[in-house]
This record gives C-alpha cells, sequence and structure tokens, in this order.
C-alpha cells in the first residue's frame, strides 16, 4: 500500500479540508510563494516520494486555480510521486465542449490536454456540462454525481405534486433521471438565447399549475435562465419553484437575481467556496460533497467499484453515503501492517510509547494514539483475529492482526485493547530473542 497525501490549492481549501477529514487524513501543507508581477510558485513542505498523491482543486476562473493545479501536478511528478490523481469538484471551461460557431476554441479539450501533459494518472470530477468531456482525456475519469446529494434531499422534502423541471432542452436528460427515481412530473423549457448569459424567450413545455417545481441545472452562473425559468413557471400557476444547481458560480448580478425571482430556495453543492455570497441571501442551501469525494478517494485507494455511488434505489432509502464498499461509514486508514512495523521500529531503538511515529501516512501518531484512533473507529462487531504468519525463519514469524467485519462470533474472542496489549508484549519478546 503506498503512502496516501492529499493536497489542495487555494481555491478549494475549505471543501479540500473536509474531504480529507472524511478520509481520516490530514492535508499536506503547500505553500505558495507570490510575487509581485503576480507569478507564484506552490511548493510541497513534505515528501512524496513513492506516495499516492490527490490534489484537489476547482478550475473556476481565475485562470491562476488551474495554472496552481498544473503546477502542483508538475511538482508533485517531480517529486516523484507514485501517482497523481486530480480531484476537481468543478471542471472549468466545461461549457465549452465543442464547436458551436466558426473559429471557436474548443476550451475543454485544451484544458484536459493541459492536465493529460502535467502528468495526471487519474481524475475524479462531478457533474460535467457534457458528459463526452471524459473521452477527452486518455487517463481513467471517475464521474461522480450530485445526485446522490440532492435526490435524498428532495425526498425528505415529501413534496406533495412534485414537478421535476428542465430550464432548457440540454439538461431533459438530468431532469428526467430526477423524475423517473421521485415519481414526479416533467417539464421542459424551451430557450432562445441571443449572446451568453442573456435570454430571448422562453417557453415551458409540461403542466405546472398547483405543483411544487423543482429546476435541475448543473452550473448556476448568472442566475439569468434559472429566475425567467421560475418566473415563467410561477405565471404557469406553480404552487412553488425552487432551483437545485450543482455548482454555484454565481456570477455578475447572480445573488440580486436570485433575491428578487420568486424563488424559494436555491440547493447547491460546495463544488465552488460561495464565500461571502452566502451570506447575501438567505435562499441559498448548501450541501456538502464532502463525504461523496471521499467515497471516490478510498475507492481509489483500495481498488473497489464505485457504483454503489449510482445505486438510485439504494440511496433514497439510506442517503447517509458509505465512504467504504462494504457498507462501513468509518475505519482506521492506519494499515494494520504499518502498525505492527511501526511497533517494531520503536520498540528497536528503545523508544517509550510516547512519542511520534510516522506510519507511511501524513499524520504521525504515537502508539496510544494509534490504538485509540483504532479503537474509536472499530464497531463492536469487530474483533481481532491473531495468527502467527508461517515461515520457516523462526526470526520472521510475527502475528497478522485482521480486523474483521462480521456479525459472527471470532475466536479467539479478545478485544481490541487487549489484543494491542498482547501484540506489544509479543514483539517485546520477539525482539529481546532476536
Amino acid at each position: 500500500m503506498q503512502p496516501i497525501k492529499i493536497a489542495s490549492g487555494k481555491a478549494s481549501y475549505e471543501i479540500a479540508a473536509k474531504i480529507a477529514a472524511a478520509c481520516n487524513q490530514k492535508l499536506t501543507e503547500v505553500e505558495i510563494m507570490r510575487f509581485s508581477d503576480g507569478e507564484f510558485l506552490p511548493s510541497f513542505a513534505e515528501t512524496l516520494r513513492g506516495g499516492d498523491v490527490f490534489l484537489i482543486q476547482s478550475t473556476m476562473p481565475p485562470s491562476d486555480n488551474l495554472m496552481e493545479l498544473l503546477y502542483m501536478v508538475d511538482a508533485a511528478r517531480r517529486a516523484s510521486a507514485h501517482k497523481i490523481i486530480a480531484v476537481i469538484p468543478y471542471f472549468g471551461c466545461a461549457r465549452q465542449d465543442r464547436k458551436d460557431k466558426p473559429r471557436v476554441p474548443i476550451g475543454a479539450k485544451l484544458i484536459a490536454n493541459l492536465l493529460m501533459a502535467s502528468g495526471i494518472d487519474r481524475i475524479i470530477t462531478m457533474d460535467l456540462h457534457a458528459d463526452q468531456i471524459q473521452g477527452f482525456f486518455d487517463v481513467p475519469v471517475d464521474h461522480l454525481f450530485a445526485s446522490r446529494l440532492f435526490l435524498p434531499y428532495l425526498k425528505r422534502k415529501k413534496f406533495e405534486n412534485l414537478c421535476i423541471a428542465s430550464p432548457d432542452t440540454g439538461g431533459t436528460r438530468r431532469a428526467a433521471t430526477y423524475a423517473k427515481y421521485l415519481d414526479a412530473d416533467l417539464a421542459i423549457g424551451f430557450k432562445q438565447r441571443p449572446r451568453p448569459n442573456e435570454i430571448g424567450t422562453l417557453q415551458i413545455i409540461g403542466d405546472v399549475k398547483n405543483k411544487h417545481v423543482v429546476i435541475v441545472d448543473d452550473i448556476i452562473d448568472t442566475a439569468g435562465t434559472i429566475c425567467k425559468a421560475a418566473e415563467v413557471i410561477k405565471k404557469n400557476g406553480a404552487a412553488s419553484v425552487r432551483a437545485m444547481c450543482v455548482h454555484p458560480v454565481l456570477s455578475g448580478k447572480a445573488i440580486d437575481n436570485i433575491n428578487e425571482s420568486v424563488l424559494e430556495e436555491v440547493i447547491v453543492t460546495d463544488s465552488i467556496p460561495l464565500e461571502d455570497k452566502k451570506f447575501k441571501t438567505n435562499k441559498i442551501t448548501t450541501l456538502s460533497i464532502d463525504r461523496l469525494f471521499a467515497a471516490g478517494i478510498k475507492s481509489v485507494i483500495t481498488n473497489d467499484s464505485i457504483n454503489r455511488l449510482f445505486d438510485f434505489d439504494h440511496f433514497l432509502e439510506n442517503d447517509d453515503i458509505s465512504i467504504y464498499g462494504d457498507g462501513s461509514q468509518t475505519r482506521s486508514f492506519c494499515y494494520v501492517d504499518d502498525l505492527i512495523e511501526a511497533i517494531i521500529r520503536m520498540m528497536k531503538t528503545n523508544t517509550d510509547f510516547t512519542g511520534p511515529v510516522n506510519i507511511g501516512n501524513p499524520v504521525e501518531f504515537t502508539i496510544k494514539e494509534l490504538a485509540e484512533k483504532i479503537i474509536e473507529q472499530t464497531d463492536s462487531k469487530s474483533k481481532i483475529v491473531f495468527q502467527e504468519l508461517p515461515s520457516d525463519d523462526p526470526k520472521q514469524r510475527r502475528p497478522d492482526i485482521t480486523l474483521a467485519k462480521s456479525k459472527l462470533q471470532w475466536e479467539p474472542k479478545i478485544s481490541l485493547e487487549d489484543g494491542l496489549k498482547e501484540t506489544i508484549a509479543y514483539f517485546k519478546h520477539f525482539i529481546s530473542n532476536e
């Protein structure tokens, strides 16, 4: 198992810290030196050699956010990282996924090329504006969906006569998926846009009269489309109108537009930091993506499938996100083999059990803290099993500790605390006879 490092750029530090905490990790410190002309130089404050490095950064404007991510990837590669995984909650410029008129760039493809050239091994992202952007990369892309958060939220509201609406024809598929799993009606907006962020006309296809309408979209930018759609829906007799958008870009007069609109609530994620915008309106509800991305990261570390994150029927009944594939919510991130090796190293150097020891993760613990951490994060059904590893050389024999999650009673019946004491006692005897 490679050491795990989770780091973040400046733009996504808050959500990165939450994701790292959900992974039982501490963020690797990144120092950013800034020059007077605007140039900047990121550097990692600890070794990355041989580690799997997860770099968390959304790439919304300004372009410094993208450049910061590229610099960190390059720095990690030159620091001999084993693998580099770019975790991009919001993939900026995703709306530039094709040529819709002559002599324009395909910005999303250009950014994908830059990330590939920088040396990434994998991408974890969420709700790309267009699914085909995954094909712009030549490395695996784990594409997560905020529906994992949004659908349970709507179900808890228990709306009668619920209707899911798309503000335009491009979002029909997303709205139809929500409507299907919530057993709701569907409405679609048809808009004509003379230029970006402006709407010419908008008509609603579908019956919204006396219904609680939720408009779903991937991005809310100036909120012009959403607010216009809400106004038209309300005029058509809707009982209430809400918006549910994954990425809260909220540029320009977005907050003013929301405040002045008929929208009762705007539900977003924290893929983009809201900073002070949230405090300028009481209509915004934020759902955190920390556990969703922690689950994706853990699946990469343990080579588990992420299919459970797309099991709509399951998470509509149980909206608490399982970070681990076996359904558990917490598990010690201190691997047992690392703990054993740490104990051996400490005993060989005549160290008592109060000093810190680095077990290959970014965080140093004392043995006592490691024991308490494992005990705290292991449920009451877990027992500790001792087996002597087979070896022809007696000096190579040592206990193999396995945390087994099972409803069965494991033998020998021994508590985690007693197990640790027995392990320490064994190693004292083992080392004294070497």
